[in-house]
Formats: structure tokens, sequence, C-alpha cells
């Protein structure tokens, strides 16, 4: 059996504004994937400025030096960060790893501003990618478009300590240092 090629490496900066019609373009490319109506996309992505959004951070990742995907992640309110927006390049949403990647950076950087949990409105044909990063369908909201969108949840937990890592101390069986 012949081995899968190994996927480029995924970056992922902040992104900039200078990008925002690259941004929006991917979006739409991205949404379209679904089959959604080609003018109702393109309407929806046209409006489309995370850069307008008071308390949201954008990051872009990269895929073999390409722009492949991006997010926008709101700061957090009561403990939870939203995950405002979420797109992959089409030819990468499948098994390319850039969602992952940016979902994974969208964990550490909630946690990194105090966040507990990491809440996003989900497409319904994205259900299944949530739940393979760990979330779980927490409700519905009504959204722009009026269909009702499952919220998909994820408790947030700092990583696990390494006792044996600099500047921890090991304890032998009785707690001796």
């Amino acid at each position: 059996m012949a081995e899968r090629p190994e996927a480029p490496a995924v970056s992922i900066r902040p992104a900039v504004a200078a990008e925002l019609a690259r941004l929006r373009a991917l979006a739409a490319a991205s949404k379209g994937y679904w089959g959604y109506e080609a003018e109702l996309v393109a309407s929806w992505a046209a409006g489309l400025d995370p850069f307008a959004r008071p308390g949201w951070a954008v990051f872009a990742a990269e895929c073999g030096g390409l722009l492949s995907g991006w997010m926008a992640l709101a700061a957090p309110r009561d403990g939870t960060c939203v995950l405002e927006q979420l797109w992959v390049d089409p030819a990468l949403i499948r098994g390319s790893g850039v969602g992952s990647a940016l979902y994974r950076y969208a964990c550490t950087r909630a946690l990194l501003l105090g966040a507990t949990c990491l809440e996003c409105e989900s497409d319904p044909n994205a259900i299944g990618f949530y739940e393979r990063m760990g979330a779980k369908t927490s409700g519905e909201r009504r959204s722009e478009w009026g269909r009702m969108l499952p919220v998909m949840r994820l408790a947030l937990a700092p990583p696990a300590r390494d006792p044996a890592a600099p500047g921890e101390h090991r304890r032998d069986r009785d707690g001796r240092r």
C-alpha cells in the first residue's frame, strides 16, 4: 500500500488588514464548497470584515507558503472565547491539517487570554470536524440566513505539566524531594 504524501507544515501568524480581499475570497470559497447558493455566499462575503470587529484577533494559516485558511477569535467574556470565523481553502478542507492547526491555535490563544471554554457556531457540514476536535454541541442559534446552527463548546484545560520539567522538583514515593 502506498504511503500518503506528508502534508506541508502549517504555520499560523497574525493576519493583516491588507489581506482582507484574500480572506473574503477564501471564506466565500470555503462556504461555497458546501453547495450554498453562489450569490448568497458572495453577498455575505462582501460584508465580512473581521478587522472592523472590536476585540477580534485575526490569524492566517499558511501551508507550503500560501495563505490556506484563517480564523477570528473574540476576546473572552465570562470565561468563554468565541471562535467567530474559521475558513480553509476548499482544496485543503480534508486531511491537510490546516483546519485542525487553526482550531488548536484558537484553543491555545483562548487559554492565554484566560478563557476556560471555546465556543463557536458551526455550519451543519462542519459538526464532525468540531466533534473530532473535542467540542460538544451545547445548543443552537439562529444564523443571519435564518438557519438554526449548532453551538459547539470545548472546555479548555492547560496542558499537563511534566513533573520532570525544569523548575519542577521530583519527589520520591514518600513525598521527599
